[in-house]
């Protein structure tokens, strides 16, 4: 086995090919079933009807599914400890099954190299994923065109001065009441989610999207299929990292969470009369990424997360049929504490 490499043994322009990975529509529609119940995700005819012409991946499906290469190519080959979350994630086109546009092509640069000035036993790796497939209107010798394109700063150990690995957040009680929003303040999918434009979006208006339950056979799960790291792999080994218990990806963390999203959306639509539902449903378009995502402390076996949407702002395209919103996505333990949070995007008719 080939010594782990530290921190000062990367390079700046170094980049890696992570493999590829062949997601069948089957594979599409059971991860779409689990956590992005949307029906261009679980149904083709239902894809053919939009703007992605056909049958795709959930985005965060696309994620989840370079993880693993992530893991085997670059993680497991360094003294990997982790990471905070991603700088950002664009999805800038479809991924479709591969019975239609082969496999997905999966390549790591480094980008930027910098130690902790508090930390000097770790180091910042600032590193781009890529995420390439051919064109399935192209010929079968087609370059794989750029899909999907994340950045983040994955933790890795240094030659400096021995110290012990990064800890979780401390476990501190917080007022819910005192989180951004307030909790106590959140309004129903309902009230907050059944907007059918842009002009009914009520900036900073907070809504409850419902809670999810972790058990240790679901954490263990999500890891073997989308993001081996040894300590999400079993609770012996959770109880050994820094983490000092099992604790879940911080992908399956946000996976659920787009399931809320999902669920709250159809029960917002699900109360409006016909004619207004029709609007709602035609007036949401997918996700063309997201920024900011933060792990903020670690979610364990036994805890249950409850999440919190909230729209912030407008990018206008003029001269477009679509405007994008940005909405927070936070996540909250049942001790109150903030777990993870991301600035989502989707399309909105104007």
């Amino acid at each position: 086995m080939a010594e782990l490499r530290y921190f000062e043994d990367l390079e700046v322009g170094e980049q890696l090919d992570l493999g590829q990975v062949a997601l069948t529509e089957a594979d599409i529609i059971a991860f779409a079933k689990q956590y992005d119940p949307q029906p261009m995700h679980l149904d083709p005819e239902a894809g053919r009807a939009t703007v992605l012409k056909g049958l795709a991946a959930s985005g965060w499906h696309t994620c989840a599914a370079a993880t693993p290469g992530y893991v085997r190519g670059f993680s497991e080959t360094v003294r990997a400890l982790g990471g905070a979350g991603v700088d950002y994630c664009r999805w800038i086109k479809p991924c479709y099954p591969a019975e239609r546009a082969g496999p997905i092509h999966i390549s790591m640069e480094i980008e930027a190299l910098k130690r902790s000035q508090s930390r000097p036993e770790l180091g910042f790796v600032g590193v781009r994923v890529d995420v390439r497939q051919r064109d399935p209107d192209a010929g079968a010798d087609a370059e794989p065109r750029l899909i999907c394109a994340q950045a983040f700063r994955p933790m890795v150990e240094t030659r400096g001065p021995a110290s012990a690995a990064p800890r979780p957040a401390q476990e501190t009680r917080a007022d819910p009441r005192a989180l951004a929003g307030g909790v106590s303040e959140a309004v129903s999918p309902a009230e907050g989610f059944a907007f059918a434009n842009a002009g009914e979006v009520t900036l900073g208006q907070r809504t409850a999207l419902g809670e999810s339950a972790f058990t240790a056979e679901e954490i263990i799960a999500f890891a073997q299929a989308f993001d081996p790291h040894w300590f999400h792999l079993s609770e012996e080994a959770g109880r050994r990292s820094f983490f000092k218990g099992l604790a879940a990806s911080g992908w399956e963390v946000m996976c659920r969470g787009m399931r809320k999203i999902v669920e709250a959306r159809i029960e917002a639509i699900g109360a409006l009369p016909a004619d207004r539902a029709m609007a709602a449903m035609e007036g949401m378009g997918p996700s063309p990424g997201f920024r900011n995502l933060r792990w903020l402390r670690p979610t364990y076996a036994g805890d249950t997360l409850r999440y919190f949407m909230t729209p912030f702002e407008f990018l206008r395209r003029e001269g477009r049929s679509w405007v994008v919103l940005r909405m927070r996505i936070e996540a909250v333990n049942q001790r109150g504490e903030p777990v993870a949070r991301s600035d989502n995007e989707v399309l909105l008719r104007p």
